[in-house]
């Protein structure tokens, strides 16, 4: 059973089937290909249905980007695509909006696709580019002012007619600002765009309006529809001044890292996994709520903390304790004591490590073959986060036979030969990494790894060497 489904989320990577071997399937008896493609098809049209010929479509691949343009009739295709696979299309056309989507191809254990047996992402719809939206901005004192950080988000940008794909995410776009004045560039020609229900949100920051560093009147998000933008006349977005004198809560001291303006002013702070995150501002405040999220690199999940406050300090902690070696995030929503205005803060900070990080490696198992093919991902998971010192990497070599010569040592990549692979650890920390080898690997099969003009820290900033690790198949 083959399944295409569309994503919105960050780009997988591609994994291949595995080796030649005898497939049994509904009676027939045929070999399983050890590479098994296909093809990808779509057409291109604009809001009224007609065919857009010479549209660029792009095929990201983890090996490279492939290209293709639409023919006469709209259609494009691309051959000897490897499944199962994750793929980011991306159409472009001079003078219209642009479409992006992830395509997942999903293949099961006797499920093999060859040559041109397509897998069709249906029809992707492209707006036209219209004139800019111009929305008049001023103070609740009918004063025109120049705002800045203030953002168009418009949905949708594209549609895909496809039944398991909905291209809910916005398009975000800095806005052009003179006084009295936010224009939005880069919208869809509204006439067609309303047809589709098509809305764009603004977005605009508190501001400092008189420069003198304090915040001083509020933001403001708007949504339009484009049926609205078409056919009435836009009402201008008015700021309030603060209802809150002079500026907003100001961080003392902490012993978190805290994000200001989406910059970290200081350093990434280390706790123990018993001790409360801290922060004291300059005035009295009161908290409404925590979100923090627990992990690294790309991998987290949400967790509940408990909080109390005196006055102007603020502490929180995890019931049970922070788990030793993962990195948090905090979003903290809080007033100043006796206001309504509700402002929020980020924060992050890692835990100290326990001291024994476990590796463990492995790969996805399409086919059910037990071997690793070649080129195929395999993925290194780490217990902690880890961290990375130097310009060099970390190379790897297999501590098995390949060959079959009943040696180690005698064929590339194998423990003691002269060829291996090598990898990267990021320096900003990670809980998983990943390398591939130009061979097949059986799963049982045994890495060793040596550190070259780089170093391994734990989240202590205590160096440690990578053991050997077993090679495990999942499905």
């Amino acid at each position: 059973m083959k399944r295409l489904a569309f994503v919105l989320t960050a780009l997988a990577l591609a994994f291949a089937c595995g080796d030649d071997e005898p497939v049994q399937q509904e009676g027939t008896f045929r070999s399983k290909p050890s590479r098994v493609v296909g093809a990808v098809t779509g057409r291109v049209l604009d809001p009224l249905d007609q065919p857009m010929a010479e549209a660029t479509v792009r095929l990201a691949l983890p090996g490279g980007e492939r290209i293709a343009r639409t023919d006469p009739l709209g259609f494009f295709r691309f051959r000897d695509v490897p499944v199962p696979a994750s793929l980011l299309v991306r159409v472009e056309k001079a003078d219209f909006t642009r479409a992006f989507a992830h395509v997942e191809i999903e293949a099961e254990a006797g499920d093999y696709p060859q040559g041109d047996e397509a897998h069709d992402v249906g029809d992707i719809v492209l707006f036209p580019l219209g004139d800019d939206i111009v929305i008049p901005v001023r103070t609740a004192s009918q004063i025109d002012v120049k705002v800045v950080g203030a953002h168009c988000a418009y949905r949708p940008t594209f549609v895909v007619r496809h039944p398991e794909y909905d291209p809910s995410s916005p398009i975000s776009l800095p806005a052009e600002s003179a006084p009295g004045v936010l224009r939005c560039k880069g919208a869809p020609r509204l006439d067609m765009w309303s047809a589709f229900d098509g809305t764009v949100e603004i977005l605009v920051p508190a501001q400092d309006l008189d420069g003198d560093g304090v915040l001083d009147h509020l933001g403001q998000a708007r949504t339009l529809a484009a049926r609205e933008l078409y056919t009435a006349q836009i009402e201008p977005i008015v700021l309030e001044p603060r209802r809150t004198p002079g500026a907003p809560l100001n961080v003392v001291s902490a012993n978190v890292s805290v994000v200001d303006h989406w910059e970290p002013v200081e350093p990434m702070h280390t706790l123990g996994a018993e001790e409360p995150a801290e922060v004291v501002f300059d005035l009295p405040a009161e908290t409404h709520a925590i979100w923090v999220e627990e992990g690294g690199g790309i991998w987290w999940s949400r967790v509940e903390v408990e909080w109390e406050v005196e006055e102007k300090r603020l502490r929180f902690w995890k019931p049970g304790g922070w788990k030793r070696g993962l990195r948090y995030n905090a979003v903290i929503y809080l007033s100043p004591k006796g206001s309504h205005e509700v402002l929020w803060i980020e924060s992050y900070f890692q835990v100290e490590s326990s001291g024994e990080i476990e590796a463990r490696a492995h790969f996805v198992d399409v086919g059910g073959t037990g071997t690793a093919p070649a080129n195929q991902m395999i993925w290194l998971r780490f217990s902690e986060v880890v961290s990375s010192l130097g310009s060099g990497s970390i190379s790897v070599q297999v501590d098995a036979d390949l060959d079959g010569s009943g040696e180690i040592g005698d064929a590339p990549y194998e423990r003691g030969s002269e060829t291996s692979q090598s990898f990267l650890v990021f320096p900003f920390g990670t809980l998983e990494t990943f390398f591939s080898f130009p061979v097949a690997i059986r799963a049982g099969s045994k890495f060793v790894f040596e550190l070259q003009d780089t170093w391994l820290l734990n989240t202590s900033g205590e160096p440690f060497s990578l053991s050997p690790v077993t090679l495990e198949a999942r499905e």
